[in-house]
């Protein structure tokens, strides 16, 4: 997420359930965002608090429905962990993922 100014985003960033105006929304303050701020601009005190409140702003407008990939290391003590918290939960992709992990070797044996 510290990146979001960066994103170039297309319909295939957002969950099908995330609505276009937010989608719309989001691009715009994106676009106003590196507009105003360019990468090689050096700002003064001032302008650096103006900087950081829209950047917080850009921030906590990004909706649930933008996806995101990161690459994870874990461990099957860690996974039980994610399981047991996770199987039932309402959101299906929690679910499905749960689903993925009883498909890892030795998981039924070490973990159910």
């Amino acid at each position: 997420m510290h990146r979001i100014s960066k994103f170039k985003l297309n319909s295939d960033s957002f969950s099908e359930y995330t609505d276009i105006e937010i989608k719309l929304r989001l691009k715009k303050l994106i676009d106003d965002y590196n507009k105003d701020f360019p990468d090689n601009i050096i700002v003064d005190k001032v302008e650096e608090n103006y900087k950081k409140e829209r950047y917080l702003n850009l921030l906590y407008s990004v909706p649930v429905g933008l996806k995101l990939t990161a690459g994870m290391t874990t461990n099957y003590q860690q996974l039980k962990t994610i399981y047991f918290q996770r199987k039932n939960h309402r959101l299906p992709k929690w679910r499905m993922f749960c689903k993925q992990l009883e498909e890892l070797p030795y998981f039924k044996e070490l973990i159910l």
